[in-house]
């Protein structure tokens, strides 16, 4: 099997079936790729939305994969992929790792990219937290729960 056989699963149609049923292929073409064949040459027909999904996945996997071949290297100066990474420690890496593969996992599933993203965005913040001891020493500061206000609903 060819990897466009996996990648796509679509139809591929001559150009004369294109030009004779052209609404019937821009409506299929709205909900998957429609491929024709043009000359010899397979050209595609495919929603802009279905490649802005295209287009964050590979993102994603680009970014998981670099981030775990930094990680594996453990060198903390090449932190190219998230640089802010640098700044926490090695367990939170292997931590932010992990769960960077699990967020990755269900984000695929879910076709739900900002799954990812907002786990990407909690560990940031944590690594602005590690990045700055006077930052981390007000916010973990242990307070007086009886002082809390309680908010209502």
């Amino acid at each position: 099997m060819l990897l466009g056989e996996v990648a796509f699963s679509d139809d591929v149609i001559n150009s004369t079936q294109l030009l004779r049923n052209w609404g019937k292929w821009a409506e299929r073409a709205s909900q998957h790729p429609v491929t024709f064949l043009y000359k010899g040459t397979p050209l595609t027909i495919i929603s802009r939305n279905h490649i802005s999904k295209l287009q964050r996945k590979l993102y994603y996997t680009y970014l998981v994969f670099i981030f775990g071949q930094e990680s594996i290297e453990d060198n903390i100066d090449k932190y190219s992929s998230l640089p802010w990474a640098k700044y926490l420690s090695k367990p939170h890496r292997d931590e932010l790792f992990y769960e960077l593969l699990a967020a990755y996992k269900e984000s695929d599933a879910k076709d739900d990219w900002d799954i990812i993203q907002n786990v990407l965005d909690d560990w940031k913040a944590t690594a602005e937290v590690e990045s700055s001891p006077v930052l981390a020493k007000a916010l973990l500061v242990e307070e007086d729960p009886s002082k809390y206000v309680e908010i209502k609903d």
